[in-house]
Protein backbone atom coordinates (compact mmCIF):
# COMPACT_ATOMS: atom_id res chain seq x y z
CA UNK A 1 0.00 0.00 0.00
CA UNK A 2 1.35 3.40 -0.98
CA UNK A 3 2.05 5.70 1.91
CA UNK A 4 -0.04 8.88 2.05
CA UNK A 5 2.27 11.77 1.19
CA UNK A 6 -0.22 14.65 1.30
CA UNK A 7 -0.34 16.74 4.42
CA UNK A 8 -3.60 16.58 6.35
CA UNK A 9 -5.83 19.36 7.68
CA UNK A 10 -8.47 18.63 10.31
CA UNK A 11 -11.39 21.11 10.38
CA UNK A 12 -13.24 20.59 13.64
CA UNK A 13 -16.37 22.07 15.19
CA UNK A 14 -18.13 25.33 14.44
CA UNK A 15 -20.97 26.03 12.06
CA UNK A 16 -21.52 26.33 8.31
CA UNK A 17 -18.65 28.81 8.04
CA UNK A 18 -16.23 26.01 8.93
CA UNK A 19 -17.71 23.88 6.15
CA UNK A 20 -17.16 26.69 3.64
CA UNK A 21 -13.62 27.12 4.92
CA UNK A 22 -12.92 23.39 4.56
CA UNK A 23 -14.14 23.41 0.96
CA UNK A 24 -12.14 26.51 0.07
CA UNK A 25 -8.96 25.24 1.70
CA UNK A 26 -9.27 21.88 -0.03
CA UNK A 27 -9.28 23.71 -3.37
CA UNK A 28 -6.44 26.05 -2.41
CA UNK A 29 -4.11 23.47 -0.88
CA UNK A 30 -2.79 20.16 -2.12
CA UNK A 31 -3.76 18.68 1.24
CA UNK A 32 -6.16 16.04 2.48
CA UNK A 33 -8.96 17.81 4.37
CA UNK A 34 -11.04 15.93 6.94
CA UNK A 35 -13.96 17.25 9.00
CA UNK A 36 -15.16 16.46 12.51
CA UNK A 37 -18.31 17.68 14.20
CA UNK A 38 -19.67 19.52 11.15
CA UNK A 39 -22.05 17.11 9.44
CA UNK A 40 -23.49 13.58 9.84
CA UNK A 41 -21.05 12.29 7.22
CA UNK A 42 -17.96 13.47 9.10
CA UNK A 43 -15.45 11.03 10.51
CA UNK A 44 -15.69 10.32 14.21
CA UNK A 45 -12.62 11.32 16.18
CA UNK A 46 -11.91 7.63 16.76
CA UNK A 47 -11.55 7.17 12.97
CA UNK A 48 -8.84 9.84 12.71
CA UNK A 49 -5.47 8.28 13.58
CA UNK A 50 -3.45 9.72 16.43
CA UNK A 51 -0.64 12.01 15.29
CA UNK A 52 -1.85 12.08 11.69
CA UNK A 53 -2.74 15.75 11.10
CA UNK A 54 -0.43 18.60 10.15
CA UNK A 55 -2.89 21.41 10.89
CA UNK A 56 -6.07 21.90 12.88
CA UNK A 57 -8.66 24.59 12.14
CA UNK A 58 -10.93 25.44 15.06
CA UNK A 59 -13.88 27.86 15.23
CA UNK A 60 -13.99 30.82 17.60
CA UNK A 61 -13.79 29.29 21.06
CA UNK A 62 -15.88 30.16 24.08
CA UNK A 63 -14.20 32.36 26.67
CA UNK A 64 -15.96 30.39 29.41
CA UNK A 65 -15.06 26.89 28.16
CA UNK A 66 -12.03 27.27 25.88
CA UNK A 67 -11.09 23.57 26.04
CA UNK A 68 -14.47 22.45 24.67
CA UNK A 69 -14.74 23.10 20.93
CA UNK A 70 -18.32 24.03 19.99
CA UNK A 71 -20.00 21.81 17.40
CA UNK A 72 -23.56 23.21 17.26
CA UNK A 73 -24.44 21.34 14.07
CA UNK A 74 -24.16 18.14 16.12
CA UNK A 75 -25.49 19.78 19.30
CA UNK A 76 -22.36 18.87 21.23
CA UNK A 77 -18.79 19.91 21.93
CA UNK A 78 -15.50 18.28 20.98
CA UNK A 79 -12.76 17.90 23.61
CA UNK A 80 -9.78 19.97 22.55
CA UNK A 81 -7.45 17.45 24.17
CA UNK A 82 -8.82 14.70 21.92
CA UNK A 83 -8.39 16.87 18.83
CA UNK A 84 -4.82 17.74 19.75
CA UNK A 85 -4.02 14.04 20.08
CA UNK A 86 -4.60 13.83 16.30
CA UNK A 87 -1.86 16.41 15.66
CA UNK A 88 1.74 15.81 14.66
CA UNK A 89 4.46 17.53 16.63
CA UNK A 90 5.43 20.68 14.74
CA UNK A 91 1.92 21.18 13.40
CA UNK A 92 -0.19 24.34 13.33
CA UNK A 93 -3.40 25.02 15.26
CA UNK A 94 -5.64 27.85 14.04
CA UNK A 95 -8.55 29.18 16.06
CA UNK A 96 -10.34 32.26 17.28
CA UNK A 97 -10.11 33.67 20.81
CA UNK A 98 -7.36 31.29 21.88
CA UNK A 99 -6.93 31.45 25.64
CA UNK A 100 -3.67 30.95 27.48
CA UNK A 101 -4.79 27.43 28.44
CA UNK A 102 -5.31 26.56 24.76
CA UNK A 103 -1.93 28.00 23.78
CA UNK A 104 -0.21 26.04 26.54
CA UNK A 105 -1.98 22.83 25.47
CA UNK A 106 -0.71 23.34 21.92
CA UNK A 107 2.79 24.15 23.11
CA UNK A 108 2.86 21.00 25.24
CA UNK A 109 2.46 18.80 22.14
CA UNK A 110 4.95 20.83 20.11
CA UNK A 111 2.42 22.69 17.96
CA UNK A 112 2.29 26.37 17.12
CA UNK A 113 -1.01 28.17 17.77
CA UNK A 114 -2.33 31.05 15.68
CA UNK A 115 -5.32 33.18 16.68
CA UNK A 116 -6.85 34.36 13.43
CA UNK A 117 -8.84 37.05 15.25
CA UNK A 118 -5.50 38.81 15.73
CA UNK A 119 -4.99 39.03 11.95
CA UNK A 120 -6.18 42.37 10.58
CA UNK A 121 -6.88 40.87 7.16
CA UNK A 122 -9.21 38.29 8.69
CA UNK A 123 -10.98 40.81 10.93
CA UNK A 124 -11.59 43.18 8.02
CA UNK A 125 -13.02 40.35 5.94
CA UNK A 126 -15.13 39.14 8.86
CA UNK A 127 -16.71 42.59 9.21
CA UNK A 128 -18.54 42.00 5.92
CA UNK A 129 -20.70 39.01 6.97
CA UNK A 130 -21.26 40.62 10.38
CA UNK A 131 -22.60 43.77 8.73
CA UNK A 132 -24.78 41.75 6.36
CA UNK A 133 -26.12 39.69 9.26
CA UNK A 134 -26.98 42.82 11.24
CA UNK A 135 -28.85 44.26 8.27
CA UNK A 136 -30.79 41.02 7.84
CA UNK A 137 -31.83 41.19 11.49
CA UNK A 138 -33.01 44.77 10.97
CA UNK A 139 -35.01 43.78 7.91
CA UNK A 140 -36.68 40.91 9.78
CA UNK A 141 -37.37 42.70 13.06
CA UNK A 142 -38.75 46.05 11.88
CA UNK A 143 -42.21 46.82 10.44
CA UNK A 144 -40.77 49.53 8.17
CA UNK A 145 -38.32 49.59 5.28
CA UNK A 146 -34.73 50.58 5.87
CA UNK A 147 -35.11 52.84 2.86
CA UNK A 148 -35.73 56.25 4.39
CA UNK A 149 -35.24 55.01 7.96
CA UNK A 150 -32.95 56.83 10.38
CA UNK A 151 -30.18 54.45 11.44
CA UNK A 152 -27.48 55.18 14.00
CA UNK A 153 -24.23 53.20 13.93
CA UNK A 154 -22.35 53.40 17.22
CA UNK A 155 -18.64 52.73 16.95
CA UNK A 156 -16.34 53.42 14.03
CA UNK A 157 -14.29 50.24 13.99
CA UNK A 158 -14.21 47.64 11.24
CA UNK A 159 -17.83 46.57 11.60
CA UNK A 160 -19.15 50.11 12.00
CA UNK A 161 -17.36 51.25 8.85
CA UNK A 162 -18.62 48.17 6.98
CA UNK A 163 -22.19 49.01 7.99
CA UNK A 164 -22.21 52.61 6.76
CA UNK A 165 -22.08 52.07 2.96
CA UNK A 166 -24.31 48.99 3.08
CA UNK A 167 -27.02 50.77 5.00
CA UNK A 168 -26.74 53.82 2.77
CA UNK A 169 -27.01 51.54 -0.26
CA UNK A 170 -30.44 50.48 1.00
CA UNK A 171 -31.52 54.09 1.23
CA UNK A 172 -31.19 54.47 5.00
CA UNK A 173 -30.32 57.82 6.55
CA UNK A 174 -27.16 56.79 8.36
CA UNK A 175 -25.33 58.61 11.14
CA UNK A 176 -22.11 57.47 12.82
CA UNK A 177 -21.50 58.01 16.51
CA UNK A 178 -17.86 57.43 17.45
CA UNK A 179 -15.43 58.34 20.19
CA UNK A 180 -12.39 59.32 18.13
CA UNK A 181 -12.41 62.63 16.29
CA UNK A 182 -10.30 61.09 13.49
CA UNK A 183 -12.95 58.43 12.91
CA UNK A 184 -15.70 61.03 12.77
CA UNK A 185 -13.67 63.16 10.37
CA UNK A 186 -13.10 60.16 8.10
CA UNK A 187 -16.82 59.33 8.08
CA UNK A 188 -17.70 62.94 7.26
CA UNK A 189 -15.15 62.90 4.45
CA UNK A 190 -17.06 59.92 3.02
CA UNK A 191 -20.34 61.81 3.31
CA UNK A 192 -21.82 60.43 6.54
CA UNK A 193 -22.97 62.68 9.40
CA UNK A 194 -20.94 61.92 12.52
CA UNK A 195 -21.18 62.83 16.19
CA UNK A 196 -19.30 62.05 19.44
CA UNK A 197 -20.61 59.48 21.92
CA UNK A 198 -21.60 62.29 24.27
CA UNK A 199 -24.37 63.24 21.83
CA UNK A 200 -26.08 59.84 21.99
CA UNK A 201 -28.94 61.09 24.24
CA UNK A 202 -29.62 63.95 21.81
CA UNK A 203 -29.54 61.71 18.73
CA UNK A 204 -31.69 58.94 20.20
CA UNK A 205 -35.18 60.47 19.66
CA UNK A 206 -34.57 60.65 15.90
CA UNK A 207 -33.37 57.06 15.42
CA UNK A 208 -35.50 54.12 14.29
CA UNK A 209 -32.64 51.61 14.33
CA UNK A 210 -29.46 51.64 16.41
CA UNK A 211 -26.58 49.26 15.63
CA UNK A 212 -23.95 49.21 18.35
CA UNK A 213 -20.42 47.82 18.03
CA UNK A 214 -18.88 49.25 21.22
CA UNK A 215 -18.31 46.62 23.98
CA UNK A 216 -19.15 48.90 26.90
CA UNK A 217 -22.44 50.32 28.14
CA UNK A 218 -22.88 53.25 25.77
CA UNK A 219 -26.63 52.69 25.32
CA UNK A 220 -27.55 53.64 28.87
CA UNK A 221 -31.00 53.85 30.42
CA UNK A 222 -31.08 57.54 29.49
CA UNK A 223 -30.35 56.83 25.83
CA UNK A 224 -32.83 53.94 25.70
CA UNK A 225 -35.54 56.05 27.31
CA UNK A 226 -35.19 58.66 24.57
CA UNK A 227 -35.47 56.17 21.70
CA UNK A 228 -38.83 55.97 19.86
CA UNK A 229 -41.03 53.18 21.29
CA UNK A 230 -40.97 51.20 18.01
CA UNK A 231 -37.21 51.49 17.54
CA UNK A 232 -34.87 48.49 17.26
CA UNK A 233 -31.46 48.14 18.91
CA UNK A 234 -29.03 45.57 17.49
CA UNK A 235 -26.02 45.04 19.72
CA UNK A 236 -23.09 43.56 17.79
CA UNK A 237 -20.58 44.15 20.58
CA UNK A 238 -18.73 41.33 22.25
CA UNK A 239 -19.22 40.55 25.94
CA UNK A 240 -20.38 42.40 28.05
CA UNK A 241 -22.24 44.19 25.24
CA UNK A 242 -23.02 47.86 24.90
CA UNK A 243 -26.61 48.03 26.17
CA UNK A 244 -28.14 48.39 29.63
CA UNK A 245 -30.22 45.26 29.09
CA UNK A 246 -32.09 45.54 32.40
CA UNK A 247 -33.19 49.07 31.54
CA UNK A 248 -34.15 48.00 28.01
CA UNK A 249 -36.40 45.27 29.41
CA UNK A 250 -37.98 47.65 31.91
CA UNK A 251 -38.60 50.25 29.20
CA UNK A 252 -39.93 47.69 26.73
CA UNK A 253 -37.30 48.46 24.13
CA UNK A 254 -36.67 45.89 21.40
CA UNK A 255 -33.04 44.73 21.66
CA UNK A 256 -31.26 41.94 19.79
CA UNK A 257 -27.87 41.04 21.22
CA UNK A 258 -26.17 39.39 18.28
CA UNK A 259 -23.21 38.25 20.35
CA UNK A 260 -22.77 35.37 17.95
CA UNK A 261 -25.04 35.88 14.99
CA UNK A 262 -27.70 33.13 14.90
CA UNK A 263 -27.36 30.38 12.33
CA UNK A 264 -29.87 31.76 9.86
CA UNK A 265 -27.91 34.99 9.40
CA UNK A 266 -24.40 33.54 9.50
CA UNK A 267 -22.40 34.29 6.40
CA UNK A 268 -19.01 33.22 5.16
CA UNK A 269 -16.84 35.63 3.18
CA UNK A 270 -15.49 33.47 0.36
CA UNK A 271 -12.04 35.04 0.63
CA UNK A 272 -11.53 34.46 4.36
CA UNK A 273 -10.14 30.95 3.96
CA UNK A 274 -6.94 32.25 2.38
CA UNK A 275 -6.04 33.93 5.65
CA UNK A 276 -5.96 30.67 7.63
CA UNK A 277 -2.93 29.06 6.00
CA UNK A 278 -0.23 30.68 3.90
Amino acid sequence: MALETKRKLLVAGGDVRQIYAARALEKMLDWTVVQAGLSPDDLSLAEIPLGSCDALLLPVLSAETPLAVPAPRQETTLPLETLLERMKSGGMVFGGRLSESVRVACQDIGCESVDYLEAETFCLGNAVPTAEGAIQIALEKTPFTLHGASVLVVGGGRIGMALLPRLQGLGAKVTLCARRIETRAYAEMLGYPAAPLAQLPCLAPQMQVVMNTVPECVLSAEVLRRLPPDSLVIDLASYPGGVDFAAAKKLGRSVVWALSLPAHVRRCHKNLARFYIK
